[in-house]
């Protein structure tokens, strides 16, 4: 036997005594000696648990960590897709319009006010104050005779006659009808400040509706001329108003009154649909106004106002050109 060979035996030897041994060893850790008496599990001290390597435990915290980061990408990711992808609720869901179940709601009055101005403004000449008044040449000036006097409605002027032609159109995909009209009224003792006279000239044949606001019934009359017949008719006892799909309809009305200075509405009954609403109309965002004339004494007609302004053919120099001021204490016819 070769050197290498004897060496190469020795080694097989000492490994195969070295894997004798260590399966002596750990035989002699399972089989209790049979000399000696192995204590019972009550009296025996439990043992730890082998720790972990400490290099295990970053590397566990770290893989959590990892996994923890990916969900919250994921669902951030997923969370945006959804938001792309679903689309918001329609109008209808929300409530902001016409339902299919309810093919006649709709949002807004029925009816939009086109216009409003007077039937003939030579009615509206005559403006009263409810303070005194004093106005320089200059501004009686932008003051032309048998002209509107939009100056002083700017100023808070009362007309003492009002008419006016209302127009308004139907807002609606279908016909509606105005059942009644009426006023909504806040009314006091006349103005006595100020009077700017001027007499209208002609009458009015063409007013529809009118208004007498002295009376407590404030439902709309057959008018004749600037004044509702004698003894009043109910308009819309009368006539019928139906209005066209986005169809106008026009009104001239008058309203007036002898003993009273009145700011008012004009309130419609429609028939929308199927149901009943109401309409306030007002001169645009204000209301109407009218005043009574405020009667004098005798020859005298101005004598109960603080300050007055005529004309017309009163017998004073330079009149027809323009307003004049006078005493209304001594001014006579």
């Amino acid at each position: 036997m070769t050197t290498a060979a004897r060496a190469l035996k020795v080694v097989d030897m000492s490994a195969d005594w070295c894997r004798r041994q260590s399966l002596g060893g750990r035989m002699g850790q399972n089989r209790p000696r049979s000399g000696r008496r192995q204590p019972t599990s009550a009296g025996k001290k439990p043992t730890s648990k082998p720790k972990k390597q400490a290099w295990r435990r970053p590397l566990v915290w770290f893989g959590a960590t990892g996994t923890a980061v990916l969900i919250g990408v994921v669902v951030n990711v997923l969370s945006t897709q959804a938001q792309r992808v679903v689309p918001p609720p329609s109008s209808a869901t929300a409530g902001s319009g016409p339902s299919a179940s309810n093919p006649l709601s709709s949002k807004g009055p029925p009816l939009q006010v086109l216009s409003e101005d007077p039937v003939d403004s030579a009615f509206l000449l005559t403006v009263a104050f409810p303070g005194k008044l004093i106005l320089s040449k200059a501004q009686l000036g932008l003051l032309k005779p048998g002209s509107f006097p939009a100056y002083l409605y700017a100023l808070g002027g009362y007309p003492v006659f009002l008419d006016t032609q209302l127009v308004v159109q139907n807002e609606r995909d279908y016909p509606i009808q105005i059942l009644n009209m009426s006023v909504v009224k806040s009314c006091h003792a006349p103005l006595a400040g100020t009077l700017f006279y001027e007499p209208p000239q002609g009458a009015i044949e063409s007013v529809q509706v009118g208004f007498n606001l002295d009376s407590a019934d404030t439902e709309a009359k057959v008018a004749k001329g600037p004044s509702v017949e004698v003894p009043p008719t109910d308009y819309f006892s009368k006539y019928t108003v139906s209005i066209k799909p986005h169809g106008k309809q026009v009104f001239n009305i008058s309203a007036y009154t002898a003993r009273y200075s009145c700011a008012f509405r004009y309130r419609f009954v429609i028939l929308d649909g199927e149901k009943k609403t109401f309409q306030i109309i007002g001169n645009g965002n204000a209301p109407f106004k009218v005043d009574a004339m405020l009667l004098g004494t005798g020859r005298n007609p101005f004598s109960s106002y603080a300050a007055a302004y005529v004309v017309g053919n009163f017998g004073i120099a330079g009149d027809l050109s323009g307003f004049t001021r006078v005493d209304p204490k001594s001014f006579k016819f």
